[in-house]
């Protein structure tokens, strides 16, 4: 795969670590020296990435090439962060964002662009905070978790996004609270700090978020908890706190979808749409 005859064998174990990407020092510190490096970049068998990065092999990068060579062309303290970060943590996306890689990078750094790869830089950069998987250095679940829904532009997906981490059992609520505390000024600070508020008493999706929301609002009794259902239609509905049946209650479950509206008196009611 990478092309290079007599290969020493601690070559072999940094291409096979690093996905086939490395760095100029690197490569020397295994016994390719310069010239052999400017030797198969000019016979178009590696390309390089950058002025410190090569690429052993002439074909288009994988994703976790490309990931591996964002980290190694901007160095220390870089990580991968946001959306990508979570990625190697486990995490099941649903947003277009998530194609892209992030890089999270210190004010000021410079790194080489790609069209896949979005550069954030910061000032609170705090490599102590930073954890490796499978070799790579990124960001933990909850910073990931909190960057992700605030570099974008609408409050509702940052919502469902810190919902969705806490939902896919990646982190607590808690976990999430801790992580707004060091982040400084971010976008939709206010919201994502009442949705978590909303987790931390058992919501664990949008439109469970929603409903406890509405519940206040309109001054009805906040759901307590999802238990699951007994009757015909099956999945999760929510309790009350004065021990109500999920029935009883009529509140949102899997098959079903209430919505909240308000009379002219002023009375809340709960209306069934009948929603799949």
């Amino acid at each position: 795969m990478y092309a290079i005859s007599g290969a020493p064998p601690a070559l072999d174990l940094l291409l096979l670590k690093q996905q086939g990407v490395a760095t100029r020092t690197q490569l020397g510190d295994v016994g390719i020296n310069q010239h052999g490096i400017r030797a198969q970049i000019a016979a178009r068998r590696w390309q390089p990435w950058g002025f410190h990065v090569v690429i052993l092999h002439n074909f288009e990068p994988t994703r976790g090439q490309l990931m591996w060579a964002a980290v190694l062309d901007a160095g220390h303290p870089a990580a991968l962060a946001s959306h990508t970060a979570l990625e190697l943590h486990g995490f099941r996306p649903f947003a277009h964002e998530a194609s892209e890689i992030h890089l999270l990078i210190e004010r000021g750094a410079k790194v080489s662009s790609h069209r896949t790869i979005t550069v954030h830089e910061s000032r609170r950069l705090k490599p102590e905070y930073h954890v490796e998987v499978a070799g790579l250095p990124c960001t933990n679940i909850p910073r990931s978790a909190i960057d992700s829904a605030a570099w974008q532009p609408w409050p509702r997906f940052a919502c469902a996004q810190v919902a969705a981490v806490v939902q896919q059992r990646l982190c607590t609520a808690e976990d999430l609270d801790d992580a707004m505390r060091f982040v400084g000024r971010v976008r939709h600070k206010a919201h994502l700090r009442e949705a978590i508020r909303d987790i931390r008493g058992g919501s664990e999706a949008l439109s469970e978020i929603d409903l406890v929301r509405l519940c206040r609002r309109f001054g009805l009794q906040e759901p307590d908890r999802q238990v699951k259902r007994s009757d015909r239609h099956g999945g999760c509905a929510t309790s009350m706190p004065n021990g109500s049946s999920p029935a009883a209650g009529g509140w949102c479950s899997k098959s079903m979808v209430h919505t909240i509206s308000t009379s002219k008196a002023g009375r809340a009611t709960c209306a069934e749409s009948g929603a799949s």
